[in-house]
């Protein structure tokens, strides 16, 4: 295939991926796992408030309204999103868990933030730049006990916490933003002092009592945002500074031809002023040698599965450096870049020389949904 002239079809990626966990109101002990590009849409489906879709183990009128307590998001693709729900639907056997650490038993909610968080830490699903978004504080409380003791959860993970205010209003700190709480190792809660100081159920900021009169959408402040337009002021400056006739590596000197904004993906900086600009591969290898740099020679011992033989491990000391960064400085400016943002925006610079706009990658989400299954 001639890779220089080959353009990817209108529309072939929605602009959000994330897998969730839904608990019936009704009955606390009821759990679904599911993945969507539009949560909004999907939970209507579970509840029945849309014709078509939703989930044969969500179909029983007594368990309805389901909640949406927690969400995933932030996978590059559908099929690293599918790959979490089934890991996390199938914890107790997935590859990414070595045996030594599987929550075995049960169906708790405990359980299902214990095989969220392993799965956060696992090696695969770490390189990835995921947020964990909390709908339910009570959810959140549970979280922060780690009763399992599964441990601290990978830095590199954005947590949030999204609540709605009784009145229907998203609930804000003191910035006047929709509050999103980048929880630390230390705000965890120690289950002993917990046990002298009883804590008091916030029951009006929980999904299911503060969302009872608005049916149609139960995830939180209703603010999350599986759109692009976050995107746009990027990809403007992009644009712009792609318009120069010519165009040099930032890293390597080397000519960029204009021949090549349809097939070759470039990493622009996202600082405003910064003009910054280099083939995204390039960018890649030069935040990976400085991520290298600073890992030891020899790593701890780790469990790896045998792919001939499924289900058997091996331990190994060999050091396995990633191979996607996650992020590093500018090489111009100085400022910190989150790769994903960087991959994406390489990706509509790609559309937009292909013919493919902003609109045409939201209507993507559309013809997505059906991809999903029951677990």
């Amino acid at each position: 295939m001639d890779i220089a002239n080959h353009q990817r079809p209108k529309g072939h990626y929605a602009t959000f991926y994330g897998c969730y966990l839904l608990r019936s109101s009704v009955s606390t002990g009821s759990f679904y796992i599911g993945s969507t590009p539009h949560p909004y849409r999907r939970l209507r489906q579970h509840n029945r408030e849309l014709r078509t879709g939703g989930a044969h183990r969500t179909r029983h009128q007594r368990l309805r309204p389901w909640d949406m307590i927690a969400l995933v998001s932030g996978f590059p693709s559908s099929s690293a999103a599918l790959m979490f729900e089934h890991a996390l639907q199938h914890a107790h056997q997935c590859r990414h868990i070595p045996p030594s650490k599987r929550v075995l038993g049960g169906g708790s909610l405990n359980k299902h933030l214990a095989n969220i968080k392993l799965l956060l830490n696992s090696r695969f699903f770490s390189r990835l730049p995921l947020t964990l978004t909390f709908f339910d504080y009570m959810v959140y409380h549970q979280w922060s006990l780690d009763k399992l003791g599964v441990g601290n959860l990978n830095p590199t993970v954005e947590l949030k916490l999204d609540l709605e205010q009784p009145d229907g209003e998203p609930t804000e700190n003191s910035t006047g933003q929709t509050a999103a709480i980048a929880a630390t190792d230390e705000e965890k809660v120690d289950p002993e002092a917990d046990k002298e100081t009883p804590f008091e159920p916030l029951a009006q900021t929980t999904v299911a009592d503060s969302n009872q009169r608005l049916i149609q959408h139960r995830i939180g402040s209703n603010t999350l945002d599986i759109s692009l337009e976050p995107y746009r002021p990027l990809l403007a400056k992009s644009l712009q500074l792609l318009a120069s006739p010519q165009l040099y590596c930032s890293i390597t000197q080397a000519p960029i031809p204009s021949s090549s904004l349809l097939s070759v993906p470039l990493a622009i900086c996202s600082h405003s002023a910064c003009e910054f600009i280099s083939p995204l591969a390039v960018l890649a290898k030069h935040f990976l040698e400085l991520e290298n740099a600073k890992l030891p020679t020899a790593s701890s011992p780790i469990q790896i599965e045998l792919p001939t033989n499924p289900g058997v491990f091996y331990t190994s000391n060999i050091r396995l450096d990633p191979v996607i960064p996650l992020h590093g400085p500018c090489p111009k400016c100085g400022v910190s870049l989150r790769w994903a943002q960087l991959a994406r925006n390489a990706t509509l610079i790609m559309d937009h020389y292909q013919g493919v706009t902003l609109e045409d990658e939201n209507e993507s989400s559309e013809i997505t949904e059906s991809s999903e299954g029951d677990d």
